[in-house]
C-alpha cells in the first residue's frame, strides 16, 4: 500500500480552494485527483479529532460538510494499525461518521504516565537551596525532600490537569529550559557529582542547546537520557510511542516550542503527535502548519523514518 498523509490544514485549503502566498489549493486538488491513481489519499483518528475539537450542536451542518469532504478524498479508505509492529495499513470497512460520534462520545480518561517504572532511586534535595517558584518544591516537600520517580511523575501529573491553562505551561517551560544554568547556583535542585545529573545531562544539553538541529542525528541519546531516569529502555517501546516521546521533548526546547494562547493550547501537540504517527509509514506527509512541519521533519529524521515531510508549495514542484 501506497499512500500519502495529507495534514487537516491542507485539506481545508483544498475544500476552500484557497489561493493566497504559496497556497494553491485548487491546482493541490487537481494533482490529488492525478496521483488517486497510483496512491490512497487515508483519512485517519488524528484527522478526525482535528475535527471533533471545533465540534458544537450550532455548528454540526458543516462539521459533517467536513466529513464528507474527508470521505471523498480517502475514496473511503481509513489508516488503522495491525500487529506488535503497529503496521499500518488502510481498510475500507470503517464508516467515517460512526467513528466520528464514537470520538465524541468518549469520556475523558487520565493520562496514565507509564514511561515511568517503579524505582526506589532516590535523591535527597536540600530544599533551602530550591526556589518557591521552582515547580518541583511543593512536590518535594510532600515526598519528605525526596527526588524520585513519584515526584517526577507527580509534577507531570499536575502539568497534564493544567495542560490547557497557558500560564501553568509557560512556567513549566521556562523551568525545564533554564534548569541547566541553575546547577551553578544556589537554586537549585540537584548537584553536579548526583547519578541523577549524569542521567539527565545529555538531555538537559538538548534543552538548552543553542543548535538543537545539531543534536537530531544522535536524538536517541536524548530519548534514552529521559528514560534512563526510571530505568526504562528505549527499545522496548513501539514506535507510536518513541514519536510522541520525540515530539513532546521538542516542545521544551525555545526553537520548536509553540507560542502558547487560547486559541493554540498545549493539548494540540497530542493531536500533532497521532498525526505524525499514521504520517509516519507513508511516501510523503504534507502540512501547512510550519511548527508541525519543523518538529516532524525533525522527528522523522531523528528516528530514521522513511516519510518525507513537505509543505503544499513544494510538494506540487516535485510532481509538477
Amino acid at each position: 500500500m501506497k499512500y500519502i498523509y495529507l495534514d487537516w490544514n491542507v485539506i481545508q485549503h483544498m475544500k476552500h480552494s484557497i489561493v493566497q502566498d504559496s497556497i494553491n489549493g485548487i491546482e493541490f486538488s487537481r494533482l490529488v485527483d492525478n496521483l488517486s491513481k497510483k496512491y490512497q489519499f487515508p483519512f485517519s483518528e488524528g484527522h478526525l479529532r482535528d475535527i471533533a475539537i471545533s465540534f458544537k450542536p450550532e455548528n454540526k451542518a458543516y462539521i459533517y460538510e467536513d466529513l464528507n469532504y474527508l470521505n471523498k478524498i480517502s475514496n473511503g479508505y481509513a489508516l488503522g494499525t495491525i500487529g506488535e509492529n503497529e503496521t499500518l495499513t488502510t481498510t475500507k470497512s470503517v464508516n467515517i461518521y460512526n467513528f466520528f460520534n464514537d470520538l465524541l462520545n468518549e469520556q475523558y480518561e487520565e493520562l496514565e504516565f507509564d514511561i515511568f517504572s517503579e524505582s526506589d532511586e532516590g535523591y535527597l534535595v536540600n530544599l533551602n537551596h530550591v526556589s518557591d517558584r521552582d515547580i518541583f518544591k511543593t512536590h518535594l516537600e510532600k515526598n519528605n525532600s525526596i527526588l524520585d520517580q513519584k515526584v517526577i511523575s507527580s509534577v507531570l501529573r499536575n502539568l497534564w490537569a493544567n495542560m490547557d491553562n497557558p500560564s501553568v505551561y509557560k512556567q513549566f517551560r521556562e523551568n525545564v529550559s533554564t534548569i541547566k544554568s541553575r546547577f551553578n547556583s544556589r537554586d537549585t535542585i540537584l548537584e553536579t557529582e548526583s547519578d541523577y545529573f549524569k542521567k539527565i545531562l545529555p538531555l538537559l544539553d538538548f534543552l538548552c542547546s543553542n543548535d538543537p538541529l545539531s543534536h537530531q542525528d544522535n536524538f536517541e541519546n536524548v530519548l534514552l537520557s529521559f528514560l534512563s531516569i526510571n530505568g526504562r529502555k528505549l527499545d522496548e517501546r513501539k514506535i507510536g510511542q518513541k514519536i510522541e516521546l520525540a515530539y513532546m521533548l521538542l516542545d521544551f526546547h525555545p526553537y520548536f516550542m509553540e507560542k502558547v494562547n487560547r486559541k493554540n493550547r498545549p493539548s494540540n501537540i497530542g493531536r500533532d503527535c497521532k498525526n505524525l504517527f499514521f504520517a509516519s509509514q507513508a511516501k510523503y506527509y504534507v502540512t501547512e502548519d510550519k511548527s508541525s512541519l519543523r518538529k516532524a521533519d525533525f522527528v522523522t529524521k531523528a528516528l530514521t523514518l522513511k516519510v518525507k515531510v513537505t509543505n503544499m508549495s513544494d510538494f506540487l514542484a516535485r510532481f509538477c
